[in-house]
């Protein structure tokens, strides 16, 4: 029997036989087939695992070594991400770093379908940076390309009245997501792991690693009743569970968030949006948006502030 082993999923039939496969992961999952003799499957594993590893020099090695360099030196969303731009990028650029123009980023930059072309960009120049700092390449062709396109800064604001219709669409364990999305300000992330007790302390944010205080107020407390309630027969150590005390992940978060939307016919509307809802809402009220967001940067906080900026024109007087 062929030993434990990454991506090899082993399936028993009831005829006592056994087959192999190979789990390549993603989104739709996709399993491939090894076969069901051991030593076909072994060889055809073997060769899977060389064909997914980074050839030495090449541009998806010098990615590689750059995201294992930054473990534990950034955060977790932020690797996930980078480990996406990685696999784009590497499809695109498949020789050797030394090989790559300022032309050729100025034409991934233009023609990239995915609204994240600079922050895959800004990958590519943080791994040209790494293999510069150790001497492996003298040049980085990404400094100084620039390009005009409109990229993934979003500016859409939710309405007070488009929220109220898609919690109207909503049951009750997602209305209650949403309006503590919108209450606290918190990322999907935080809100998906947010535990009882961590009410009772301060909040370390998974993105920044912000720490923040949830200060009791009426709002929270009621809206903390109405999760309290739907654990009623299977307590939680999470707000937000499943009927079964199971915590919420982002993705089932967003898959009804979505769902919710498309039902109340609001368009174009992210789960991350209440965030900037929420900010520019209290920019309105006078209060401070950075410490509601819990950025470093108030140029960070910028970005959420949304329909604020009103021209506000007083009639001039020809003659006093």
């Amino acid at each position: 029997m062929l030993p434990k082993l990454p991506r090899l999923r082993v399936k028993r039939h009831r005829d006592g036989s056994t087959s192999y496969w190979y789990d390549h992961g993603g989104k739709p999952r996709r399993w491939e087939a090894l076969g069901k003799v051991e030593t076909v499957a072994r060889r055809r594993y073997d060769a899977l695992v060389a064909a997914s590893k980074p050839g030495a020099g090449t541009v998806d090695a010098m990615l590689a070594a750059a995201i294992a360099a930054m473990q534990g030196k950034v955060a977790a969303g932020t690797l996930l991400n980078y480990r996406g731009y990685r696999k784009h990028l590497a499809a695109v650029f498949r020789g050797s770093p030394t090989e790559i123009t300022q032309a050729d980023v100025l034409r991934y930059l233009r023609l990239c379908p995915r609204m994240t072309f600079r922050n895959e960009i800004g990958l590519l120049s943080l791994a040209f940076v790494h293999w510069m700092d150790q001497g492996l390449i003298e040049f980085n062709p990404c400094f100084g390309v620039r390009i005009k396109r409109k990229g993934s800064k979003r500016t859409r604001l939710l309405a007070p009245a488009e929220i109220d219709a898609i919690v109207a669409k909503a049951d009750e364990r997602l209305a209650v997501a949403i309006e503590l999305g919108y209450a606290t300000g918190l990322r999907i992330g935080d809100l998906c792991a947010l535990r009882w007790a961590d009410l009772a302390g301060i909040i370390q944010t998974e993105k920044t690693g912000a720490r923040l205080e949830l200060e009791p107020s009426d709002v929270l407390d009621a809206l903390l009743a109405r999760a309290r309630s739907l654990q009623a027969r299977v307590a939680s150590l999470y707000v937000l569970c499943d009927r079964r005390g199971r915590r919420w992940n982002t993705g089932t978060l967003r898959k009804r968030w979505n769902a919710a939307a498309a039902a109340a016919d609001v368009p174009d509307a992210h789960f991350h949006d209440l965030r900037a809802a929420g900010a520019t809402e209290i920019k309105r009220r006078g209060g401070d948006p950075q410490e509601f967001l819990g950025h470093q940067d108030a140029r960070t906080t910028l970005i959420y502030l949304r329909g604020l900026k009103i021209s506000r024109v007083v009639p001039l007087a020809r003659k006093a």
